[in-house]
């Protein structure tokens, strides 16, 4: 029988969106078959914790555990993706790590099996491996012997024992079982690797499952490393629709002096998309406007050039028989959002002749409709201009509400960047309110996480021991400001 387990992983999009990006604007093909998992910058980029949006390791603990850590190969992030073994084994695991030369086996024979992980079980295929090399277990049997230990049948495994140190019969085969004594282990120094496989086999996980993460959790590393602002640009795609997530990545984004750019009628899709080193926001961002609206922009923005002023936007904004494609509270929450900033008028000013300009736009069309001609069909040459009111231009904090009405985040700043400095030197922030999302370590290496019910959880928020734990599909933190 073979098990298999599928999972689908937002992440998974972001990375192939990401590649695609990179490929559109360098013509750089990211293959990491061939470039390989062996990054120095990317592992410096994890040991330093700064891990947004990379996968598995966005969480607090996470991201202090790394630094701890300090991984320098793929197979500390594999091992360290997860809690290993007990909570009082992370010091010993990250005192081992800075310290191969001073790990102690138990005997010989461990050390190639618990090499990889510096003297500490952290796979239940190591469990396996103990016990088929020290006391001659067959494969059936190793697995039995996983089995009964994560499940804690105490009375089992207390019989197996007897089996372990000093041999025996496989019950289901009928094969022989030396024992660890018989292959030169001392009795006393059997006891204790079993005692020890006891305290780590219900801990332990399945190495294949946590290689696969560990294996987009360096893609993902690797992608903000050398191309951020592609890879951000498809974790805010991603995201398009969860404002918390919008808002935590956009934050993070300008904290890391990545420029975003706001949404323009001439340069935006409805996506987001990378623009000579930015990322510009996409007009699906908008509500109220609607995606079929903004590829018909995006349509005749590319079939007849760009637009020349806010007018043209109207005017161009036609179905072919005369009717608007484009409502009024469409361009309101267009001019909101910033998305005509680029024709240089105020967004109070938009806001106070729009009703205007969209009212002569339909007189027009209608004109032409009915056959009526104006001296400028006679004469096209000759242009008038609108006359917009003398308005003044709203507040920078009425902008960002109006902003954010229309689009969920702030987008051309914040009501609190005044105080950004004296925001960061506060240790918490109210992200750390929310039950649904991992909370910071606790003292003394203790990673364990607080529950909305006050039950002790791991570090993807499920009571210690369940396996959907290691089945969650993301961490997801948002913050409240």
């Amino acid at each position: 029988l073979l098990k298999m387990d599928f999972l689908g992983l937002t992440t998974l999009t972001d990375i192939k969106k990401a590649t695609d990006y990179i490929k559109q604007t360098s013509g750089a093909e990211i293959d990491f078959v061939k470039l390989g998992y062996d990054d120095p910058k990317v592992y410096e980029l994890i040991g330093s914790g700064n891990t947004e949006a990379v996968f598995q390791l966005e969480s607090g603990g996470m991201k202090g555990f790394m630094r701890e850590l300090q991984p320098s190969c793929l197979e500390d992030v594999i091992a360290g993706m997860y809690r290993p073994g007990p909570m009082d084994a992370i010091p010993d695991f990250i005192k081992n790590k800075k310290a191969p030369d001073k790990i102690k086996y138990q005997h010989p024979l461990m050390k190639p099996i618990l090499g990889v992980t510096y003297g500490i079980i952290v796979y239940q295929e190591q469990v396996m491996d103990v016990v088929r090399t020290l006391a001659g277990y067959s494969m059936g049997g190793a697995d039995n012997i996983r089995r009964m230990m994560s499940k804690k049948k105490h009375e089992a495994m207390e019989a197996e024992r007897k089996v372990f140190v000093g041999g025996g019969v496989d019950k289901k085969t009928g094969n022989k079982i030396n024992g660890a004594v018989a292959n030169g282990v001392p009795e006393n120094v059997a006891n204790e690797i079993y005692d020890m496989l006891i305290k780590f086999a219900s801990y332990g996980f399945n190495k294949s499952h946590a290689a696969a993460y560990a294996h987009v959790t360096y893609q993902t590393a690797y992608l903000k490393c050398y191309y951020p602002v592609e890879y951000f640009t498809a974790v805010l795609n991603n995201r398009i629709n969860k404002l918390d997530e919008l808002t935590h990545y956009l934050s993070y984004i300008k904290e890391a002096k990545i420029t975003v750019l706001p949404p323009s009628v001439n340069k935006s899709g409805a996506e987001y998309s990378v623009e000579d080193g930015c990322i510009r926001i996409g007009m699906g961002a908008i509500k109220g406007v609607g995606v079929p609206v903004i590829n018909k922009i995006v349509e005749e923005r590319e079939r007849n050039g760009e637009y020349k002023d806010f007018v043209e936007v109207v005017s161009r904004m036609e179905d072919g028989t005369g009717k608007s494609l484009i409502n009024r509270r469409m361009v309101e929450s267009l001019i909101f959002a910033g998305a005509f900033d680029c024709f240089g008028k105020k967004r109070a000013v938009l806001i106070a002749a729009f009703p205007s300009v969209m009212d002569r736009v339909a007189k027009e069309r209608s004109a032409k409709m009915s056959g009526q001609m104006s001296l400028f069909d006679i004469a096209p040459e000759i242009k008038t201009e609108y006359i917009y009111p003398e308005v003044d231009e709203y507040s920078p904090n009425e902008k960002y509400k109006r902003e954010k009405e229309v689009a969920g985040v702030y987008l051309s700043g914040h009501p609190l960047s005044a105080y950004i400095d004296k925001l960061k030197q506060f240790k918490y922030n109210t992200s750390m309110l929310n039950p649904r999302l991992p909370a910071v370590r606790f003292k003394n290496n203790d990673r364990r996480h607080a529950h909305r019910n006050g039950k002790q959880t791991d570090q993807k928020g499920q009571p210690h021991g369940h396996g959907g734990a290691r089945r969650s599909l993301r961490h997801r933190r948002s913050f409240g400001v």
